[in-house]
């Protein structure tokens, strides 16, 4: 019964993939980090970082949208050293097209949103934060992701904000979420 199940959704997944308008997209990015946390050196401060990765775009005026970036934040406590970690994203989006699209290179305005799984790849912290320590950062974070995008022939710009629904940091039963806005730009193929 067990198998009878996943062959038969597998086989409805690839039926709706084959019938779907398909769009692979590559983009370079813009974040900025906001984070509401005060330590004993000061209060931590989010700055810009860049973004790169690439998405699937399954659908036509609903679409499905998995991806893949990497993304460098950097935060700062002013006049004592920064917090660097470079995070592996995988965002699961879903999404409406404003339009009934004609192709796969039509333009549009897409609304989006969906979950956002991180994983630290690497972090740096500066030796005068004394206050803060790698163990104080948690590895695996989970966001929740709205935004708009817009759709100029192979083009394409997004503009959206991800809510932090975990802890980025925890340190003496003091926490904080990360949330950042950010502003993609890319190509599709």
């Amino acid at each position: 019964m067990k198998k009878a199940f996943i062959l038969t959704l597998t086989s409805l997944t690839i039926s709706l993939i084959s019938l779907a308008q398909l769009s692979i997209r590559g983009h370079l990015g813009i974040n900025t980090q906001k984070i509401d946390f005060e330590t004993i050196q000061g209060q931590i401060k989010g700055s810009t970082g860049l973004s790169i990765g690439i998405d699937a775009q399954f659908g036509n005026m609903f679409y499905f949208q998995p991806g893949i970036n990497y993304s460098a934040k950097k935060f700062k406590i002013d006049g004592i050293g920064e917090i660097t970690a470079n995070k592996l994203n995988v965002p699961v989006m879903f999404g409406l097209r404003m339009f009934k699209p004609k192709s796969s290179f039509s333009n549009n305005i897409r609304f989006f949103g969906g979950p956002n799984f991180s994983n630290i790849i690497n972090e740096k912290i500066s030796d005068a934060i004394t206050d803060i320590n790698k163990d104080d950062l948690k590895d695996f974070n989970i966001d929740a992701i709205a935004g708009i995008g817009l759709d100029v022939r192979i083009f394409f710009i997004d503009l959206g904000y991800k809510y932090g629904l975990n802890d980025y940091i925890n340190k003496n039963g003091k926490s904080a979420p990360l949330n950042s806005f950010f502003v993609n730009l890319g190509v599709r193929f």
